[in-house]
């Protein structure tokens, strides 16, 4: 969550600069000193121990006389705390408090309480319950909205020696390749290494396991994984324990064209004539 920010209004708009406090402990004193009149909430004790051997930093109590609990943290990681004291059912309408009470602030005399004091639960059975039912729902809408990455045939499979990443799976002008994941992501001046179709690691894939066609199987049971020494090799390392590394190299411009992109690039360039001569 990002600051929030204070302002000063009059002729102007000036910011009150914020600052952190040093210690953990000096924002505690200050809220716990202040708790009435930065939140309404009546001050009832600091470092409250629970019946789980956990303890809540401050707590205090509304106009309502519900219980309100403060946790002061340097991290949204440690909101799980409160969370697991909500998800917690030893909190679920058992943990009751005040049932005693200091009745001399001087003395420091406790005193058990019989009416003097309100008591209350922690988290009341029916907030509990709402809580959990909240909870279990987001917990159910997440997991059905999650997308389970899908797996093709060299995922995973193919590691770059440049950078240690893996390859990942690029589709562009309607053919598939296979590019080092920092490369795509951080750029050239990171990883050099280029990319390969598929259609050429499949080639690669048949030569070094002596076969014409490629079976996905066979790969699989075989080849345990696919390393980029540099450009230009393939390193295949069977499960087996051996090695073998063979070249490529990407087709030339000429060698990628079909006669069906040959006779579709002489339409264009004579529908290019007609037009010019139109003019």
């Amino acid at each position: 969550m990002a600051d929030i920010k204070l302002f000063e209004i009059g002729n102007g708009a000036k910011e009150y600069k914020g600052e952190n406090v040093a210690l953990e402990k000096e924002l505690q004193n200050i809220i716990e000193k202040n708790m009435d009149t930065f939140f309404g909430v009546t001050f009832l004790a600091s470092e409250y121990s629970t019946t789980d051997g956990g303890r809540m930093d401050s707590i205090g109590i509304d106009e309502n006389n519900c219980p309100v609990i403060f946790e002061y943290k340097r991290s949204i990681k440690d909101n799980v705390r409160v969370r697991n004291i909500i998800l917690n059912e030893k909190y679920k309408g058992d943990a009751l408090l005040q049932k005693k009470f200091v009745s001399d602030h001087l003395t420091k005399a406790v005193k058990r309480n019989h009416g003097e004091l309100p008591m209350y639960y922690i988290v009341e059975k029916d907030a509990f319950d709402k809580a959990t039912e909240i909870l279990e729902k987001n917990r159910r809408k997440a997991k059905t909205n999650r997308r389970t990455p899908q797996k093709y045939t060299f995922t995973s499979k193919i590691k770059c020696n440049n950078c240690g990443k893996n390859y990942k799976r690029k589709i562009y002008n309607k053919k598939i390749y296979w590019m080092c994941q920092t490369y795509d992501e951080e750029g050239r001046d990171v990883c050099s290494s280029k990319q390969i179709s598929e259609e050429i690691l499949m080639s690669k894939v048949c030569e070094a396991l002596g076969i014409n066609d490629f079976s996905e199987t066979l790969f699989n049971e075989k080849i345990k994984q696919i390393i980029v020494p540099k450009n230009g090799l393939l390193t295949f390392v069977f499960n087996d324990g051996n090695e073998v590394t063979l070249k490529w190299q990407n087709k030339s411009r000429s060698e990628s064209w079909s006669e069906e992109k040959r006779q579709a690039a002489r339409e264009r360039a004579i529908n290019f004539l007609k037009e010019g001569k139109q003019h």
